[in-house]
């Protein structure tokens, strides 16, 4: 009984206090819903905002989230006291979620990341912008060392992070840049991590691949190269034995490089799948 009056009385503050619309509570089911998973002290630590006005900024007041998950839903204009603007982007009150460990935003107002607020969130481990608009990448997402996964497809991105981030990434299984304007991943060769299973590279205007994609050869499983710009390929992506998928598709190669591709792949890499 008192474990049913908690809940009973954190949704009436949930649905009056912070927010103008219902939320969940503890759901069995969690795909597609606005929803809030607390633990047995009523404390929330997963937050899921889907499809909703706004995201309130009363939001980050919740200090014991480690994952916050906000789907096509605006976040709340913000003045802005140094040039009188007003900004949408994801306000630097999410610096007070010091135990976040996943932060996935995906078709909302987030074009612009604080540089600050990811200088604090140290705990992070899941880093997804996704169709957000986001055009630049924080410097200081180098300071993100737990950092696991790394998603940021579907943006305006024109750079990949820098060598210096990727120096810190040490734990980094999954890495997505698809979708976007970048030309030039020559950096990802400062990639320490052995455990990356996946790079995803599709949809840019990519024109070389760096020698050192040869380094991954431990764990890379799957490799998305397709709707770039590549003429070729460097012979060190046939030291990556463990590949399970290398999709190479809409790039300009000649003829001739796409039949020597072939042959390669079938006698160094027999058990991966290749799509050209």
């Amino acid at each position: 009984m008192e474990i049913l009056i908690a809940q009973n009385l954190h949704e009436i503050w949930m649905y009056f206090g912070l927010f103008s619309y219902a939320v969940q509570l503890n759901p069995l089911i969690t795909t597609g819903k606005t929803y809030a998973i607390m633990n047995a002290a009523s404390k929330v630590e997963e937050l899921s905002i889907h499809h909703q006005i706004n995201l309130p900024l009363d939001v980050f007041c919740l200090v014991n989230l480690h994952t916050l998950r906000v789907n096509s839903t605006p976040f709340v204009p913000q003045y802005e006291l140094d040039d009188d603007s007003i900004s949408i982007g994801l306000s630097p009150l999410v610096s007070r979620l010091t135990r976040l460990r996943v932060l996935s935003l995906i078709n909302t107002t987030a074009s612009y990341i604080p540089p600050q607020a990811l200088a604090v969130l140290t705990n992070m481990t899941v880093l997804e912008i996704e169709s957000c608009g986001l055009y630049e990448i924080p410097s200081t997402i180098s300071l993100l060392t737990k950092l696991q996964e790394l998603r940021l497809p579907k943006n305006h991105l024109r750079s990949a992070p820098h060598s210096t981030a990727f120096k810190q990434m040490s734990k980094l299984t999954h890495l997505d840049l698809s979708h976007n304007y970048i030309t030039d991943i020559a950096d990802i060769g400062d990639i320490p991590s052995r455990v990356v299973a996946t790079m995803d590279f599709s949809y840019n205007q990519i024109e070389h691949i760096p020698p050192e994609i040869g380094k991954f050869h431990y764990e890379l499983y799957y490799l998305y190269l397709n709707d770039n710009k590549l003429a070729y390929i460097p012979t060190d992506i046939f030291l990556l034995k463990y590949l399970r998928r290398v999709d190479l598709q809409r790039n300009p190669f000649p003829a001739d490089e796409i039949k020597a591709i072939k042959t390669k792949f079938q006698s160094t890499i027999s058990n991966g799948l290749l799509t050209i």
